[in-house]
């Protein structure tokens, strides 16, 4: 069993976030819009964390490493808006590709991500159980739902604004991938989700959310892999359906994802 921290797995969701944009950041190909959208987003996450922390009790070395993701990752967001700004009125902003000058962003969004690997770890010690199973699983928690979130984002962008190109969301989905697959194997090893699949462990409505989560996990994986066989395809008009695959499964893998946490917590 483990615990379901809320403040712990929205720190959790927010440093994936954060994670995912600095790495695929890193690569110079994510534009303003969309990374200003994963910012945010992870601002609002972190801020949910803590206002789940003052209501479920403080965790001070976890909070105070919260607290230190919002600032870092809110100088990242008017960083990245100054330099917007700055490459609109020089005129050398090229709606296509970020500015250069945008790298310190991309360093605070590591120094931010960093942070939050730091909340997620103390958290997840808190959290009880056993040390490793429990800083493993929110830590791959992390990393699934930043993926999630990062191709629905960046898909949603890329069917809105086609001139930005696939090189991210191929290498999104890529990693997805990867990622999925270790999600569900930390969700497995005992005492997890095999136990609530057989009975062992009563989710209180007779096996229900066991064989939703293994729908929605097993579902999640076939969508990511028919979304990067679409993208490999370079006929653009197919570009949408990858979008669409990329919307289903991200419902479905942040569904299984928190279900498998809320039933484990008993």
């Amino acid at each position: 069993m483990i615990s379901f921290d809320t403040a712990t797995v929205f720190a959790a969701w927010a440093t994936g976030c954060l994670a995912w944009q600095a790495v695929i950041g890193a690569r110079r190909e994510v534009v303003f819009g969309a990374a200003w959208v994963i910012r945010v987003g992870a601002l609002m996450l972190a801020g949910a964390a803590l206002v789940a922390a003052f209501f479920d009790g403080w965790s001070p070395g976890r909070d105070v490493a919260i607290g230190v993701l919002v600032v870092v990752t809110g100088v990242a967001l008017a960083t990245s808006i100054t330099e917007h700004r700055r490459a609109k009125v020089s005129g050398e902003f090229d709606a296509g590709r970020p500015d250069a000058a945008t790298r310190s962003a991309d360093r605070l969004d590591g120094f931010a991500a960093a942070a939050g690997a730091v909340a997620v770890i103390l958290g997840a010690l808190d959290a009880g159980g056993p040390a490793v199973l429990a800083v493993a699983r929110y830590v791959v928690g992390a990393a699934a739902l930043g993926g999630l979130t990062f191709t629905l984002v960046f898909g949603h962008r890329m069917l809105a604004k086609p001139y930005l190109g696939r090189g991210p969301l191929e290498l999104a989905t890529t990693a997805l991938l990867i990622v999925w697959p270790f999600e569900i194997g930390v969700m497995l090893i005992p005492t997890g989700m095999v136990s609530v699949l057989d009975g062992m462990i009563d989710d209180g409505y007779a096996g229900i959310l066991g064989w939703m989560w293994a729908m929605c996990a097993l579902t999640t994986g076939v969508l990511v892999i028919i979304a990067r066989v679409i993208l490999a395809d370079r006929e653009h008009s197919k570009a949408a359906s990858a979008t669409g695959m990329l919307y289903l499964s991200g419902l479905c893998g942040i569904g299984a994802v928190l279900i498998s946490r809320a039933v484990l917590s008993g």
